[in-house]
C-alpha cells in the first residue's frame, strides 16, 4: 500500500485528472481544471513529499527527480473506489456552486476540498 493511498483515493472520488505534490504546500488536485487545494491534510515536509513520490519511482525518474527537482509523470492503479452517494452529492453540489463563484470572480483559482 502506498503512502499516498489516501490521497489516491480522495483523487478517484472526486474524478481529479492530477495529484501535485510538492514540499512546502498541501497536496492539491485538479479537478475539473481547477486547482483544489486538500484542506485537511497538512503542509508538505520535504521528507514527507520524497517518501510520498519516491517508493514509486524507477531509478531513472528518481535520478531525473534529484537532478531537475521536479518530475511530470503519470501512475496507473487499479483499484475499486466505494462511494457514498449522499457524500458524493455534497461533492458535486460543493463543485457546482465553487464553478459558479469562479466565474464570477476569475481571479480566484485555488479551492479546497473539505471532505479529505
Amino acid at each position: 500500500m502506498y503512502k499516498l493511498s489516501k490521497i489516491f483515493r480522495t483523487a478517484l472520488q472526486y474524478k481529479a485528472s492530477d495529484i501535485f505534490i510538492s514540499t512546502g504546500s498541501k497536496p492539491m488536485l485538479r479537478i475539473n481544471g481547477d486547482i483544489i487545494t486538500i484542506k485537511e491534510h497538512e503542509i508538505l515536509s520535504k521528507k514527507m513529499a520524497e517518501e510520498y513520490l519516491l517508493e514509486f519511482l524507477t531509478e531513472e525518474q528518481k535520478a531525473k527527480f534529484a537532478e531537475e527537482l521536479d518530475l511530470d509523470m503519470s501512475l496507473e492503479i487499479e483499484t475499486e473506489i466505494k462511494t457514498k452517494k449522499p457524500n458524493e452529492t455534497k461533492v458535486e453540489n460543493e463543485i457546482k456552486i465553487r464553478q459558479k463563484k469562479k466565474q464570477k470572480n476569475k481571479n480566484k483559482n485555488v479551492q479546497i476540498i473539505k471532505n479529505f
